[in-house]
């Protein structure tokens, strides 16, 4: 069937192409099955793929099955187009920075984050969009009231803010 496919749309097979090029391998029949199922199926734009594929290069990770992964989650927050899937990861690029400086404000530098202080954090930079000095006025208000770091104190703070739709650091000075 895959055969098939990509004799009759020749588009389609110079899309495998780039996208195996993008991607650093060439693709089996099954990487070649998820990458077309994510335009065909899902209604992603082939331009889309190719900034997620290359993402996923940048990351080290070797299989498609992982783009397909986030790919899916993508699609599930509406997003489809090149242009879209490009901020996204932008986002999750600057988070990913904001995160690490996050970490050394709250002194936890090398370890890993806990499950909820990564979903804290990713609240904080990715949903509330707020910069690393609004987390850490937040930081000095907690240590100023409970003398050590804990994270879900500092979320009610932020929390309150966001609720308060203060959105900057002037904003909530």
């Amino acid at each position: 069937d895959l055969v098939t496919l990509l004799e009759s749309r020749n588009e389609l097979a110079s899309f495998i192409d780039e996208s195996q090029r993008v991607f650093g391998k060439i693709f089996s029949s099954k990487d070649i099955e998820i990458v077309v199922g994510l335009v065909d199926q899902y209604g992603f734009e082939e331009e889309a793929i190719l900034e997620l594929l290359a993402y996923v290069r940048r990351l080290e990770k070797k299989g498609v099955k992982y783009a397909e992964k986030i790919a899916i989650s993508l699609y599930d927050d509406g997003i489809t187009t090149a242009a879209e899937v490009i901020d996204r990861i932008a986002l999750i690029e600057r988070s990913k920075e904001d995160v690490y400086r996050i970490k050394q404000i709250f002194g936890f530098g090398a370890r890993a984050l806990t499950k909820t202080e990564q979903t804290l954090f990713d609240k904080w930079t990715m949903t509330y969009s707020y910069s690393v000095d609004v987390i850490k006025l937040a930081y000095d208000m907690m240590i100023d009231a409970i003398q050590k770091p804990v994270p879900k104190y500092a979320d009610k703070i932020i929390e309150k803010w966001h609720c308060e739709g203060l959105k900057s650091l002037a904003d909530i000075e």
